[in-house]
This record gives structure tokens, sequence and C-alpha cells, in this order.
């Protein structure tokens, strides 16, 4: 399970996805992905496009990624190639060795 947060001053509603299979949730404001599964070595791209209701292109999408299987990730990449005057793109990638745990609620 794939689940990504959507900022107060993104316009959920116009979201465009690369991937189908995303569900948003208006009250939550969340695009949630469920993946069946993943072969050892295959990736997995999401790309979502968003409309901003207040003209800021500045915003911060926590992105939380929940699984049972008790494998190892190899390498987690996040990229924002969005790239005008002010803001420079972000590249986060991390590649190590280790176990994601998780909570039920």
């Amino acid at each position: 399970m794939i689940i990504m947060a959507v900022p107060p001053n993104m316009d959920g509603a116009s979201v465009r996805l690369s991937r189908s299979g995303g569900v948003w949730d208006e009250m939550k404001r969340t695009i949630a992905w469920s993946i069946k599964s993943l072969q050892p070595g295959e990736a997995l791209e999401i790309q979502a496009q968003f409309s901003s209701m207040d003209g800021q292109r500045s915003a911060s999408f926590p992105v939380l990624v929940r699984t049972e299987y008790p494998r190892l990730f190899s390498a987690v990449e996040v990229v924002n190639e969005y790239r005008d005057d002010v803001t420079p793109a972000i590249r986060l990638e991390t590649a190590c060795a280790g176990r994601l745990l998780h909570r039920k609620v």
C-alpha cells in the first residue's frame, strides 16, 4: 500500500496519475494505491500532477509505504522534477538494506 497525503493548497480532484488504481479520498486528502506484489528487482514508478488552488507551487507531499511482506527493500527513490526560477528540483535517493516496519492501526 502506498499512501500520499495531498496538502490543502493543491486541488486533489485535478490530479493526473501515471498509474491507474490510485484512489482519491477527499475527506482524508490522500491518494492510495494498493500494490498486490512486486517481484525481486522489479521497480514501481508512480507520478502525480496537481493544480495549485492558491497559485503557490511549493508543497509537501508525505508518502507512506506499508507492507506486510518481510523482505528487504534495496532502494527507495523520490524525485521532484518541477523546476522554475526560484525552486530547484529536489531529488532524494536512499539505497540501503533494512526492514520496513509498520504498525497496525
